[in-house]
């Protein structure tokens, strides 16, 4: 009777240990834009972007069964870092809202755990930004954001070294978006 549930518990802990992931979202202080030059009152879009609708960031799970390994935002943890980069960029306020719908996000294969040499992860978002006042909108851009990792560690996580991959798209992406909306006139 011990044997057999000794082999029982072998048997589920065996199961179970391939049910959970190494793996994480990404990291805020590594994504945020930090404006090294912020706007001011000069321009017209001084502390007057709101943040919107943010839909399409699937979010990430540790746990295998779930299918979202990969290092992703969910819809509200990207909000929360948009809107952060937008107050360092002194362009959050009220006036126009900002709207981000998720385009590709480049998740590495889940069947292939292969990470040596320099990977890729780039980060696909549309943004509509759109006048409070008129309902028109004055910016429909997808943006781009380029990251990517060397590895030469066998031994490295996989999905950790695509967080970090994923933190550099993200961080690019909410960079050029910034740039971009500093350059409108």
């Amino acid at each position: 009777m011990n044997i057999t549930k000794s082999i029982f518990a072998v048997f589920l802990a065996s199961l179970l240990s391939g049910c959970v992931t190494l793996t994480a979202p990404p990291r805020d202080e590594n994504t945020i834009f930090e404006d090294p030059s912020p706007t001011n009152d000069a321009h017209f879009l001084y502390k007057a972007v709101s943040v919107g609708t943010i839909e399409g960031f699937p979010g990430t799970s540790i746990v295998t069964l779930r299918f979202k390994l990969a290092p992703n935002y969910d819809n509200k943890q990207f909000k929360k870092a948009l809107l952060q980069s937008l107050e360092n960029a002194h362009l959050h306020g009220s006036g126009y809202t900002l709207n981000a719908h998720v385009i590709d996000l480049d998740n590495w294969s889940e069947f292939t755990s292969i990470n040596l040499g320099t990977n890729e992860r780039n980060v696909v978002i549309e943004y509509t930004l759109i006048d409070d006042k008129t309902g028109l909108a004055i910016l429909e851009e997808e943006i781009t954001g380029y990251g990517s990792v060397t590895n030469w560690n066998p031994l490295s996580p996989f999905y950790l070294k695509q967080r970090e991959a994923a933190e550099k798209g993200y961080a690019d992406n909410i960079r050029t978006l910034i740039t971009e909306l500093k350059a409108i006139n």
